[in-house]
């Protein structure tokens, strides 16, 4: 889930009726709305904070991404850590790869923006962690009802089984990432690549897009857009099963690798992203006036005043992989993305290809979990 509850907040603020991201604005009063999306977990290479702002553009909201800020988890009678900003994604500030949070410790976080405003969140205890046991898929031919196209679409319902520990109250988040082995690794629209960049021709359309072959290896990464949390109110102690924890659309035939994450989460964690579940959930939700505690836990020390959007979380992760070969999945599967390659040149010329660039949704190391 990539900031999609930026917008549901924005939503809840002022009963806007889209949940489209970007946004059409019924206000003009929506720019500079400060969200903070950050979690210390007990996972190495986990811990990091994204920062932006809304802003108006060309008759839409966006957000922009804030650089520049410096940003520090600080351990309650522990020691302060410094996040660096990621160089390839701006607004991205992460812990060293090593840093893991501590079951137990509470964290908070503490950040001041290049204009000096500085933003505090309440600290948060990171909870013990509750072992995922076992991921099902379980493929579901009438998953969802297409009204434009008056026809079902499937898709495979992953469901989750763990012993929900006895005597203490739980509280749980579902996140996942789909893995698929890229088809493509550069499109260039207008033009040609070469030299490793697009490069413009004149006879080509700004439409005309060639999409071109991987050099080596890669997958990639979709986040899951869904919120997804329960409480062990109504289990405590039990053996949950059947829990739907992620869902894979049935949108083309090739395999996908699904890495669900158990967030074991706080609370006052658990209360905030209920409401973005509901939201998100329920049309009518975004027309009501939703309680103040869907602005979250952090605020501006300079302006107690400001509405601050997002939350700073702690967090412990369990997660599990799920290899789903969809050869032979029943059914005609919906939408996906043709690749357009570019017409081979005359041999002994060939069409050249491009290399696998890490970035946040794409990568060349083959995921924990993807068969050999």
């Amino acid at each position: 889930m990539v900031f999609r509850w930026r917008s549901l907040l924005l939503f809840a603020l002022f009963g806007l009726t889209t949940c489209i991201d970007p946004v059409a604005p019924d206000y003009n009063y929506l720019s500079g709305f400060v969200f903070i999306e950050g979690e210390v977990t007990d996972k190495p290479g986990e811990t990091a904070v994204r920062i932006s702002e809304s802003v108006l553009s060309f008759g839409q909201y966006s957000f922009s991404p804030i650089s520049g800020a410096s940003v520090r988890v600080i351990e309650t009678g522990g020691p302060e850590l410094t996040l660096a900003e990621t160089p390839a994604e701006s607004g991205t500030y992460k812990a060293p790869s090593g840093f893991a949070g501590q079951t137990g410790n509470e964290y908070r976080l503490e950040i001041v923006f290049p204009d000096g405003r500085q933003y505090l969140s309440t600290p948060e205890m990171l909870p013990k962690a509750v072992e995922l046991d076992t991921i099902i898929p379980d493929f579901d031919p009438e998953y969802e009802y297409n009204d434009k196209k008056k026809e079902f679409h499937g898709a495979h319902r992953i469901r989750g089984e763990w012993q929900d520990p006895p005597g203490e109250k739980n509280y749980y988040e579902w996140r996942f990432l789909v893995y698929k082995k890229a088809l493509f690794c550069a499109s260039c629209f207008g033009g040609i690549y070469r030299n490793g960049e697009c490069q413009p021709v004149a006879s080509l359309s700004a439409s005309n897009r060639y999409d071109y072959l991987c050099s080596e290896p890669c997958w990639t990464i979709s986040p899951g857009e869904s919120v997804n949390v329960f409480s062990d109110e109504f289990v405590d102690g039990n053996r949950v099963t059947g829990r739907e924890v992620a869902v894979l659309p049935f949108e083309s035939r090739y395999p996908a690798l699904v890495l669900v994450s158990q967030y074991s989460i706080t609370l006052d964690h658990y209360r905030f992203k209920l409401l973005l579940q509901n939201l998100s959930a329920e049309t009518g939700g975004l027309n009501a006036t939703p309680p103040a505690a869907i602005i979250g836990n952090i605020v501006n020390a300079n302006d107690p005043e400001e509405k601050v959007l997002g939350y700073f979380g702690a967090s412990a992760n369990r997660s599990k992989y799920v290899y789903i070969d969809r050869v032979n999945t029943p059914g005609t599967p919906f939408g996906g993305y043709t690749p357009n390659f570019e017409p081979p040149p005359p041999p002994p010329a060939s069409t050249p290809t491009a290399p696998c660039m890490e970035t946040e949704t794409r990568t060349g190391i083959k995921p924990e979990g993807w068969p050999n």
